[in-house]
């Protein structure tokens, strides 16, 4: 905040920036990465975190099911959510993994909790009474390798109901192929689903297979 010396203040709003504490760190032995306990709000998820659900494109679609209709209605009364999982892909060490975390919310990757964050983005949409202020605990990790990451994500994934061994061979080979540059129209197993498989297509992961077949 600034206030000038002449006969009217002028009040310049600070910038606002995600509300979160760190509650505890460690390190992840297998990864190689350092790894953080985080609290937030459901409002800070809906504001910082549900505009980040698709930015890593190797993540599942959102699943419609009865389970998230009654998570719905608990996250209404107040429930206490499940950790998140969202991780920072760096290069070298941070100084203070707070203030990192607040300033780079935008460059993190959700690798656990998309379905409780597209239901909390329902809640907001259609529920204008939920609390603000309802406590959501994040795991946070720092890495320096995407397929770490990639890693990471398909061990938390293969909970209640686990990946295709389809999308398990998409995550897995991601790095390892360029399939832009591949002549052909190639559809990964979330575009299929949401978009339709489109005429003479072929799936990434039958892409895979054919090459190490050959």
């Amino acid at each position: 905040m600034i206030v000038n010396k002449s006969k009217y203040a002028i009040i310049i709003p600070e910038e606002k920036t995600m509300n979160i504490s760190i509650l505890d760190n460690s390190y992840d032995n297998v990864l190689k990465s350092a790894y953080f306990v985080g609290k937030t709000t459901l409002k800070d998820a809906y504001e910082y975190l549900v505009p980040i659900i698709n930015r890593f494109k190797e993540q599942r679609f959102t699943l419609k099911s009865k389970v998230y209709e009654k998570l719905k209605v608990d996250i209404e009364k107040g429930c206490i959510m499940p950790p998140l999982t969202i991780a920072f892909k760096i290069s070298g060490s941070i100084e203070n993994a707070e203030e990192y975390i607040k300033s780079h919310i935008s460059e993190a990757f959700v690798l656990d909790g998309i379905q409780r964050l597209n239901t909390i983005n329902r809640v907001f949409i259609e529920n204008e009474n939920v609390s603000y202020n309802i406590p959501i605990y994040l795991n946070i990790l720092f890495s320096d390798s995407m397929d770490k990451l990639l890693y990471r994500m398909v061990t938390l994934n293969n909970g209640q109901k686990p990946m295709s061994t389809r999308h398990q061979i998409e995550i897995l080979a991601s790095n390892l192929y360029n399939f832009d540059e591949l002549p052909l129209v190639i559809q990964t197993e979330k575009e299929q689903k949401l978009n339709g498989r489109e005429e003479l297509s072929f799936t990434r992961e039958n892409i895979i297979k054919a090459y190490i077949a050959f």
